[in-house]
């Protein structure tokens, strides 16, 4: 393992060696043998932060040594602290080709960080991002404010995975222990080892999952194009026999519930889901996965797939569920892996997304094999990612 000096760790975490020695007087930081440690770090930074707001170095030690808290759970919580890079941001931004105006905006809006100030000196991952924000730069360089648009979801979605991570482990690991009246010290000792294990194989989880779906739209972007150039040639695949259709269910508006009404309200949807699932089964279909608010459907026999998308739709609201949409296709699918891809797939997807809340739209050749309901004309819907618009029927009870 490798140790610091006090003047390398003051370097490393972006303060004065002087705090570094007052740290160290206080027994908020040991140096065994004159060394310090990595985790040390992220111990100096939390806690000059504290010091800035009030919390004196003083009152930290007296909380430790009486019992009362454990520095551990900061070395559970930041197991490899980043240090600091020796650059301003003003500075990279120079180094790199990135003019002033996009620096900031690359942090706040891309990543959804808050943002350095140009003459502060930033972290070494911080200078990593920009290596990779100027390199994608070159890619896009004839429309930056693109760039930073399309990479936003990036930020915005690992913000609210991280943010969702600690909440869990607030909610189901630490709580019962406060519930149970453990101390603070207590349970942050019980809870240490716990958040170690899972921040261990978090990273390898995150890199597993993110991998499979990469391929998953991988496959699909692959598929997509291959029908089109299909098209392009005049080409059909050969007959498969009786083609399934595909549906998709998203609940309108349910991000905004659970925003406004916290974990319980997702919970809710997640289990209403379940039951909305096991209903579609209940009428020959199959649940190929859920989408956070929303359900994909494969059915064999497509005959059932728009009296079930209208019992689906009924349903929710009797689960306490915010409205149901769906949108269904009938046409070829290519199935790999337990999923399935193609143009088929995309439109059911692209239907439900463009239904409004109660409403179940199917294509033409859904709703012309559909049993048990009628259909009104809904029009030429103009679909992302498709070339030409789809006649598109609402489906309704007899």
């Amino acid at each position: 393992m490798r140790t610091y000096s006090a003047d390398e760790l003051a370097a490393a975490a972006g303060v004065g060696v002087s705090l570094i020695r007052r740290m160290t007087e206080a027994h908020v930081l040991d140096a065994p043998e004159g060394s310090y440690r990595p985790h040390d770090i992220a111990r100096v930074r939390i806690a000059e932060a504290m010091d800035r707001a009030g919390i004196r170095f003083e009152l930290l030690h007296d909380l430790i040594e009486d019992g009362r808290y454990s520095m551990a759970w900061i070395d559970a919580i930041f197991p490899d602290p980043v240090p600091m890079a020796g650059l301003t941001l003003r500075a990279a931004g120079e180094q790199l080709g990135i003019p002033v105006d996009r620096l900031r905006r690359f942090f706040t809006m891309s990543l959804q960080v808050p943002a350095p100030e140009l003459d502060a000196e930033i972290r070494e991952d911080d200078l990593e991002l920009l290596r990779i924000f100027a390199l994608m730069s070159t890619v896009a360089e004839r429309d930056p404010d693109r760039l930073i648009a399309g990479t936003r979801f990036i930020g915005e979605n690992l913000r609210r995975l991280a943010t969702s991570q600690i909440a869990f482990f607030r909610e189901h690991v630490e709580q019962p222990m406060f519930d149970a009246g453990m101390s603070t010290k207590d349970v942050l000792d019980t809870a240490v080892p716990i958040a170690s294990a899972m921040l261990e194989i978090s990273d390898r989880l995150l890199q597993l999952i993110h991998h499979r779906h990469f391929e998953h739209a991988g496959t699909e972007e692959i598929v997509t194009n291959i029908e089109i150039a299909m098209d392009e040639a005049g080409v059909r695949r050969r007959d498969a026999g009786r083609e399934p259709a595909i549906a998709f269910l998203d609940l309108s508006d349910s991000t905004s519930v659970t925003d406004e009404r916290g974990d319980a309200a997702a919970l809710s949807i997640a289990e209403g889901l379940v039951e909305l699932s096991a209903a579609a089964e209940a009428r020959g279909g199959r649940t190929v996965k859920f989408l956070g608010d929303g359900i994909m459907l494969h059915f064999a026999d497509p005959r059932p797939v728009a009296e079930a998308a209208l019992e689906l739709v009924e349903t929710a609201p009797v689960l306490g569920l915010p409205p149901a949409r769906v949108g269904a296709s009938v046409g070829p699918v290519l199935h790999r892996d337990g999923d399935y891809f193609g143009r088929t797939v995309i439109i059911a997807a692209r239907l439900a997304g463009h239904a409004v809340a109660r409403e179940v739209l199917l294509t033409d050749a859904a709703a012309a094999v559909a049993d048990g309901v009628a259909f009104d004309d809904a029009g030429d819907a103009v679909l992302k990612g498709l070339a030409e618009p789809v006649p598109v029927r609402r489906a309704r009870r007899l």
